[in-house]
Order: structure tokens, then sequence, then C-alpha cells
């Protein structure tokens, strides 16, 4: 029995051999045995260390006659089968188990070639040591031909991928930027590429779902329309080498992405094709916006893509790149021209996303992946006009503008209200929103956007949609009065969404309409039009607060008006600089201060208190005692005024902490509010000071003349340090500047 046992596990074993060696006349995981050795023992020698092992594993005849055939063959591409190296296959029983470890290991040894020899290039890529550019770009189209014939190996493996990214590239730089290469290199980047292409053609369709795959062919389509353009320029001088063109491939390629995964909409909504996606979408519009070569290949570790939105960055036309002969910068987005096949795969992209969208639209627009795709889509139709009609679909299906006339209304409110709420949707809507034609958008605005703009003002997501709609064109004077009407400022400032009071205001500024209207209800949310809270204007705008929600140390100097020796109360100091400036309320008093200077006259009126206060007001400064100690703040007044028995001496100084004036102007937002009202109070100052005669202008100036010289004596003192700050110099060339001039031709400025 038990020889009849172990004659049974011969006979099993020598049957499982031989279907072993009949399955392997076909497809490994790594590609057949003879050619795994062999992709094994070239990546191994070209890496500097070649062993014994791998010496003799088939004839030289052989894997020329191989290599050619691949070559020579278009149908070749469909023997590359791609799949996971770690994957282990089925085998009948356990003696099958032998010869699959024996593949895996042969397997693993090759992939690890390829890793150290690819380090080996990214190195040279990085080191970029040539003396000529035509030995490094003929460096890179060989690396480049000798990495096409192992592609099913290296595009897979993480490491071996984000090499390959730069290798491409490369040849799109060298590619893109006119003029700089000659047509001998550009022939021979061309056919690099285009080996890369025709050996990654037939896997396409699974390497567009793969985690690494999917990036290089983000990458390989991102760097199509400069390959396209160059190699019709080479068609155009009478070049008509090459077999099978870039386009055929390209269109080969896409065509069994989208058979094998099942059409574009699937594709888009998958965490890997979506970014292929993409670069097909730009690709087929003839933009070419890849990278720089640094940069390529990383993984960078983005926010949630629900907060994150897709662009379209400016482009310039074909042979403005600043990329260099080297090709390692990015040239910028460029627009090259795009061929006829691809722009009618467009057309059918669109065409199909709109009929997905018309049929169910809480699908893609609500979907992390499948929305930044759309919105790339709707950027690239507007941006040429051949693709208006894939435009229009587009924004009919998103706003039901192809619905029925009875529930097209509805259907527009209902989708919104749940589009504006999403984080995802919300990106989408504002991006459509903005591409509306003047009809559609007046059936949008006053159907939902008028009776939902608080909602959208406070919102989380709403917000940003309103902020863009409020810097658009398409919005009309009667749009900016009505909303000016309609928006809570109060609950604005509350929910902490101020800035869009500021992107209204420069609404109101650059349509010329309901400006003394704004100013009137933005000074009622303060409360700045009770007389005792006048000198607190500047302070309560600067700060987006109440004046009761102010720090002590402002309202200190407002509300002491005592007679007295002021030199014995003890100046208050801020402990931090954001409770007087807050960003977005020193672009609020900017934008004021380009209003009539009628409709700002809480500012006009208190800019001397508030030049007062600035100028008796420090800033603290932390000191830190040690690891496990809290710091300690130095609350010293860097600049005190004198007492009597030292009055004729003039003001001393404590090397502490600075003034206020100082610490705004060494502050980003400060030195912002500082030039921007020293130049408005200046123009009046010098107009009153030329001696003109009064005019409409001379009679509303925004402040007296004399005010911007009040500025400049208080700022007395700091010029000095000031000037050697890299931001407090701007301040004191804005300030020199502005300086009154004196009859004898010298500018009155104090050092």
């Amino acid at each position: 029995m038990a020889k009849g046992k172990r004659r049974g596990g011969r006979r099993h074993k020598r049957t499982t051999a031989s279907a072993a060696d009949a399955s392997g006349e076909g497809e490994l995981p790594e590609g057949s045995e003879g050619e795994v050795e062999d992709q094994g023992e070239d990546a191994i020698s070209l890496s500097g260390r070649a062993p014994a092992t791998c010496s003799a594993r088939k004839p030289e005849k052989a894997i020329k006659r191989r290599r050619d055939e691949d070559s020579e063959s278009p149908a070749a591409v469909h023997e590359d089968a791609l799949v996971d190296p770690e994957a282990s296959p089925v085998v009948p029983s356990d003696g099958g188990c032998l010869k699959v470890d024996k593949q895996k290991s042969k397997g693993k040894r090759s992939v690890d070639g390829y890793v150290e020899y690819l380090t080996h290039i990214k190195e040279v890529i990085d080191q970029r040591a040539f003396k000529s550019d035509e030995e490094w770009q003929t460096f890179v189209a060989a690396t480049a031909e000798e990495v096409g014939s192992k592609t099913p190996l290296v595009l897979t493996d993480q490491r071996c991928s984000k090499v390959v990214e730069k290798i491409i590239g490369l040849l799109a730089g060298f590619l893109s930027s006119s003029g700089a290469s000659r047509r001998e290199q550009q022939k021979q980047n061309i056919h690099a590429f285009l080996l890369l292409l025709r050996k990654l053609s037939g896997s396409a369709g699974q390497l567009a779902v793969h985690a690494n795959g999917s990036h290089v062919l983000q990458t390989l389509f991102g760097a199509l329309p400069c390959v396209l353009d160059a190699e019709r320029r080479l068609r155009e001088e009478g070049d008509e080498e090459a077999a099978q063109s870039v386009e055929d491939l390209t269109l080969y390629s896409l065509h069994a992405i989208e058979s094998e995964q099942g059409g574009w909409i699937s594709l888009m909504t998958h965490s890997c094709g979506s970014h292929v996606f993409r670069a097909v979408v730009r690709a087929a519009a003839g933009i070419y916006s890849l990278p720089s070569v640094d940069e390529l290949g990383r993984r960078k570790p983005r926010k949630r893509r629900q907060e994150t939105a897709e662009t379209l960055p400016d482009t310039s036309l074909a042979g403005d790149g600043t990329g260099g002969s080297n090709g390692t910068r990015g040239t910028g987005a460029q627009r090259f021209p795009s061929p006829p096949s691809l722009q009618a795969l467009l057309q059918r992209i669109a065409k199909s996303v709109a009929a997905a969208v018309s049929a169910n639209p809480y699908s893609l627009l609500f979907d992390v992946y499948a929305s930044p795709a759309l919105q790339l889509l709707l950027h690239v139709t507007a941006s040429a006009p051949q693709f208006e009609k894939a435009k229009t679909r587009l924004l009919a299906a998103i706003f039901r503008l192809d619905s029925p006339e009875a529930t097209r209304r509805s259907e527009m409110m209902q989708l919104a209200d749940a589009l504006v709420d999403s984080p995802t949707g919300s990106r989408a809507l504002e991006v459509a929103a903005l591409m509306l034609a003047p009809e559609p958008f007046e059936l949008f605005f006053s159907s939902w956007l008028l009776k939902r703009v608080n909602h959208l003002a406070q919102g989380r997501f709403g917000n940003f949609m309103l902020q863009k709609l409020l810097t658009s064109t398409l919005l009309q004077p009667a749009h900016v009065r009505q909303l000016v009407g309609a928006v809570d400022f109060s609950a604005c400032v509350a929910a902490r969404t101020p800035a869009v009071l500021w992107r209204l205001s420069e609404a109101c500024r650059r349509v010329r309409t309901s400006q003394a209207d704004f100013a009137k209800r933005l000074f009622a949310a303060f409360d700045l039009h009770n007389p005792k809270n006048l000198p607190f204007a500047w302070f309560s705008l600067l700060a987006l607060a109440r004046p009761e929600g102010l720090s002590p140390s402002l309202c200190f100097f407002a509300q002491q008006e005592k007679a007295g020796d002021e030199g014995e109360q003890k100046p208050h100091s801020l402990r931090h600089l954001s409770d007087m400036v807050t960003p977005t309320g020193v672009s609020i008093v900017l934008s004021l201060l380009r209003f009539p200077p009628a409709a700002i006259q809480p500012l006009v009126g208190g800019f001397k208190k508030f030049v007062r206060i600035l100028k008796r007001t420090s800033v603290s400064v932390r000191q830190w005692r040690g690891k496990d100690c809290p710091p300690l703040w130095d609350e010293r007044c860097e600049t005190t005024r004198p007492s009597q028995s030292t009055r004729g001496a003039g003001f001393h100084s404590h090397a502490a902490v600075p003034p206020a004036l100082l610490s705004l102007a060494t502050d980003a937002q400060g030195s912002r509010l500082l030039e921007g009202l020293v130049k408005a109070a200046a123009s009046a100052s010098h107009s009153s000071g030329r001696g003109e005669k009064e005019s409409e202008s001379s009679r509303n100036v925004l402040f007296p003349p004399q005010a911007v010289q009040q500025l400049l004596k208080a700022f007395c003192g700091n010029y000095a340090q000031a000037a050697l700050h890299p931001t407090g110099g701007f301040v004191v060339t804005t300030f020199y500047d502005a300086a009154t001039v004196t009859p004898r031709g010298n500018r009155a400025f104090p050092f």
C-alpha cells in the first residue's frame, strides 16, 4: 500500500511537471520563463553585478529573434500580460509548489535587479553630469528604449514606476522646448516614446486601475500633446519612417482602457482611474501641463479629495515654454494643436458624462473621485470654442435645463440645495455656475441664489461658492443691489465668514453701485453709528469685533481722556497682534478706503484717534524660560513719554517690546494696512499741497492734508529698524514717497 502511494505520488509529480511545462508555453506572472530569465540577466548586468547563474539561459540568437518579432509585429502587445508579481497561481497539488516557488524567486530576483538598475538611473538623472545636451538626450532615449523592453515588470513596482515617470517627463521636456533639439535628436526621442507606448498599449486597460501603473499612464498621457506635435512637424518635413504613429497607438490604448473598464464613467469613479481620466481629458484638448522632473514620481500627500478642487492652469501657446533644452524644468501649461481624432474622443466623453448626469444627477456630482474629473471636464470644454457644444450639454445636465418646463425650477432648486451642503457637490456647482450663459444664470440667480443667499453666506461650503460668484463678471449692478439688501451682515460676522462681506464690497466698487448702502449696513453691524464708538471704528473693522469685544489695551487710551501727566499712566500692551489686525479685516478696510469719503465718515472721523492709540500701544513679547516652564510676557513699552525732569531730552528707548506701529510695519497684514492707508491719504495731501483750485475731487478728500504727516511723525524712531526688515522696508519706501516736499526741495522725512 505504501508502495502504491509512492507510485501515485511519482505519477502525480510527473503529471504536474508536464502540465507546468505545457502551461509554460503561454503566459507566466512575469512573462515566459525564458523572458523572465533574460530580463533578469539584462537588469543585473546593467547594474554591474551579473551572477554566473544567469549567464547562459537562452541562446543569444533566440533572444534577438524574439525582440525583433516584438518590435516588428504590432500585435505583439497582446503577449505581454500584466499580472501582479506577488500573486501566486493556483496549483493542482503540493508538488507544483516547487515550480511556483522557483518562478516567484526568479521574478523577485528580476525585480530586484530592475530596482538596482533604475536606482542608479535615478542618481544619474539627479546629477545630470553630462558635457552636452546631445549626450544627455541620447542617454535618456537609450534608457527609455531599454526600459521599454521590460515594461510589465517596471510599471507595477512602486520604486521602478517612479523612475519611469521621470524618464517620460524628460522625453516630453526635450520635445516641448522649441528649437532646443536637432531633427535627429527629436526623432530619437519620439522613437523611444513610441517604444514605451507600444509595449504598454496592450496592458493599458489593467494599468489604468493599478496603484502604480496608473501614475505612469497619467504621466504618459500628460506628455502626449508635445509628442504628437513634434511628430506632426517631422511628418510635415517629409519623415515617414514610423510604421505606427503615436496617434494610432494612443487611440488603440484608449480603446483598450474604455473596453476593459466598462466605459469612461466607470473609470472616472475609480480611485486610481480617476487621475488617468483627467490626464486623457487634458491630452485630448492638447493641454500639456507636466510638472518638473524633480516633482514627477512623488506621491505627495494630498488633502481630502472633498477639500480640493480641480482647476485648469493658465495655458500659453506652444513654443512659449521656459523649460530649456535639458528638459528638467517644467515648461508650464502649454496648448498644442490637438488631432481631430482626439477632439472627437473628447466630444464622446463629454456626451457620455452628460448623459450619466442627466440620468442620475446624484451619482457623479457627489462622488469624491468623479467630481474633480467633472470639474476638469468643464474647464477644458470651456477653454476652447470647438468644445462649446459639449460644455452646453454638461451645464444643461447639471442645472436640469433639459427637464420639462413645468418641473425645471423645482428640480434645479432641489439639486442645488443638496449640492451646496456637500463638500464635493459644492465644488462642482461652484465651477458650473460661473460658466452659465446670461439667460440661464438669470434663471439660476432668481430661482435659487437670491433665496438662499444667507444660507450660502453662513454655510461651511456655500460661502466659498458665493465668494466665487461675487468675483464673476456675470453679476450685473441689479444683482449686486439685491445681494447688498439681502445679506445679513451681523450673521456673517457671527458665523466667521466675513470674507463674503469683503467680496461683496469689491463687487460694489467694481460695478459702482450701492457703495453707500453697503457701508451703512456694515457700520450698523458693528454699532459704529453710535458717537461714543467713533474712536473704535478702525479697530473694530480691523479686528472684526464690536467695540465691547475689543482688547482692553485698545480701549484704555480711547476711554481715558483725563487731565494730568500721561507719562505716569502705565501703557497697555497687546498680547497678540491678531487681537488688533485680521487678514479679512485689513482687506475690508482697504476696500472701504476706495469708497466715496461721504460713505465712510466713521473711518474719516476716527483716523486721528486711530493714529494716537497706535502711537501709545505696544505688543508684548514672549520670553521662554526653559523647556518645562511657561513663557513670560514682557509688557514693557519700548518708547515711553519722558518725565518732567527729562522733558527736554526727548524720548528714551528700552530694548524691550516693539511699539504697535513697528509691529504693524513688519507684519504681512499690518504692512498692507499701512501702505494702503498712506497711499490713500497721500493722494489727498499732495493734491491740496500743490495749491490747485478747489474742485469736486478736492472737496471730497479722504483725509485732511496733514493726516499723512501725523502718521509719519508717529512712526518716528522706528524708521531705521523697519528699513532693515524684509517687509518693513516696503513700508518705509511708501512713507518716503508720501513725505511732504519742503520749499527747499527736500523731503520732510524724519529718521
